[in-house]
């Protein structure tokens, strides 16, 4: 779904980019003519990027943090300014709705609304702290470097940063196996492996080397490392009948 989003996505601000160029270069006869042949593409197209962004963000894991409400608050406001911007021929605000929608999809692919890729989480509830991968002391004022992850939290930094990075393609426990990610369940790599993999990514998987850091890509790998089943390993390596 997060892929045929993008696609949708990156279609509707093509086309509605080429509708403003039109419009701004007073070339309002192309844009009639664009719209005589197909009037129902905005719509169609609009009421896409509506519906599978909302079937992924009910689909996000945990509650939603601040960059994804913002997001989702500027799309149902923008999205049908700027078809009224075009349909009036207002040239300033269907570019200031195009600047508005690449923001929007800068907030997406950062996470962040100042769009500074890395990790934004919520408060924990308990004394653990995994933002930016310390723990908080019993002076709260007093910061100190958290130890290896599965030792000291449980693994619990490992497993949100999974549940917010990782579980749309690898699912919760790591046999969802969506967009040609690998089923963690039978995966036999090293902590190393695991490691380079989520920094640098592979195929369809994207780096993680400049969103997280290295104690989160750490713990991250740790947590992946959890999800092993040795019964499905087992049964991934019999040969087929």
């Amino acid at each position: 779904m997060e892929a045929l989003h993008h696609v949708i996505v990156v279609a509707f601000a093509i086309l509605y980019a080429y509708k403003v160029a039109l419009l701004l270069a007073g070339r309002p006869d192309m844009l009639a003519a664009l719209r005589a042949r197909a009037p129902w593409l905005d719509a169609v197209l609009g009421t896409a990027v509506l519906v599978s962004g909302g079937v992924l963000a009910l689909r996000y894991p945990g509650a939603w943090p601040w960059w994804l409400v913002v997001k989702i608050v500027l799309v149902l406001l923008v999205l049908p300014l700027a078809l009224v911007a075009l349909r009036r021929g207002q040239k300033a605000l269907a570019l200031l709705a195009l600047l508005i929608f690449g923001y929007i999809y800068a907030i997406g692919y950062t996470r962040s609304l100042d769009l500074k890729p890395g990790i934004r989480t919520e408060t924990p509830t308990t004394p653990t702290d995994p933002r930016n991968g310390r723990m908080l002391t019993e002076n709260a004022d007093s910061i100190a470097p958290a130890a290896p992850d599965s030792t000291v939290t449980g693994g619990l930094i490992g497993k949100m940063l999974y549940r917010q990075h990782c579980i749309l393609c690898h699912g919760i426990n790591g046999d969802k196996c969506l967009y040609g990610a690998r089923n963690l369940q039978q995966s036999t790599l090293s902590l190393e492996a695991r490691m380079a993999l989520v920094t640098n990514g592979r195929g369809k998987m994207p780096a993680f080397g400049t969103r997280l850091t290295p104690a989160q890509i750490e713990a991250v790998a740790r947590h992946s490392q959890t999800l092993f089943r040795a019964d499905s390993a087992t049964v991934a390596k019999r040969p087929k009948a």
